[in-house]
């Protein structure tokens, strides 16, 4: 799935109206910090208006052109298209319950939500355990729904239950929401975890825009290492960086 960004960059205050309305741009998924207005549903006079002061951004996922504010914040609010690290709760005959927030509502993850999954095929969850997964559709006045699996091809896609195999040592960060999108989605102007790969650290991580990121490695140390590379550098400068990895490297591994 390619994601491309737009250099352009609009700075907006809550009630503002967005340059892609003035521009008459068509989007297809509204991101976090961004209200549809339902003045006129008949002569189709909505506008799109900023809820959160921030820069206002567009990004390509597939065919979709999506728009969101980017901001920093603590609070997550699910929005159609994200990436994120849930965690069950309970289970039903059709769904699983899950939260992605502290102190938020829940949402829901339909069995049919899954690669080949059927009525005698369900994927076997217990609670308390983490699934990485996307909000597929979000209703009014009901629980956000989540997908493992990619909508238009049916293919898992990374998608699935998070745990570390036998041996291997895995470890949850919890962040702010802009670091998360940070690391997730602008590898060119934030590239700390390619960093991390020049230093020889193996790891697998998965990174859910709710400020949650998964970590696993081979060792307890490795894993150590890395939680506290990723943890410092949330409140640092970006040259600072390469200090930072050098510093927990020498701790930790060497």
């Amino acid at each position: 799935m390619s994601v491309e960004l737009e250099e352009k960059h609009n700075l907006v205050l809550p009630g503002d109206l967005l340059e892609c309305e003035k521009n008459e741009k068509t989007i297809h998924i509204l991101g976090q910090g961004i209200y549809l207005t339902y003045d006129n549903m008949l002569y189709h006079n909505n506008k799109l208006l900023a809820t959160n002061a921030g820069i206002e951004q567009y990004k390509t996922i597939g065919s979709n052109n999506v728009c969101n504010i980017e901001y920093n914040s603590k609070r997550y609010i699910p929005q159609q298209g994200d990436y994120v690290i849930a965690t069950v709760t309970n289970s039903y005959s059709t769904h699983f319950v899950c939260s992605v927030a502290n102190f938020s509502n829940t949402v829901h993850l339909p069995y049919a939500n899954f690669p080949q999954a059927t009525k005698k095929n369900r994927p076997k969850y217990e609670n308390g355990d983490l699934v990485y997964c996307r909000v597929k559709v979000l209703r009014k006045n009901l629980p956000a729904e989540l997908e493992c699996m990619d909508s238009e091809t049916g293919n898992k896609d990374g998608f699935g239950i998070l745990e570390a195999e036998t041996g291997r040592h895995s470890a949850v960060l919890s962040c702010s929401l802009a670091y998360c999108r940070e690391l997730l989605f602008n590898d060119k102007g934030f590239s700390l975890l390619s960093k991390l790969v020049k230093n020889n650290l193996g790891f697998e991580v998965a990174i859910g825009v709710n400020g949650k990121i998964w970590i696993c490695t081979k060792s307890l140390t490795e894993t150590l290492c890395v939680y506290k590379i990723l943890e410092a550098c949330e409140k640092a400068n970006k040259v600072e960086h390469d200090g930072i990895i050098e510093k927990f490297v020498k701790e930790f591994i060497k």
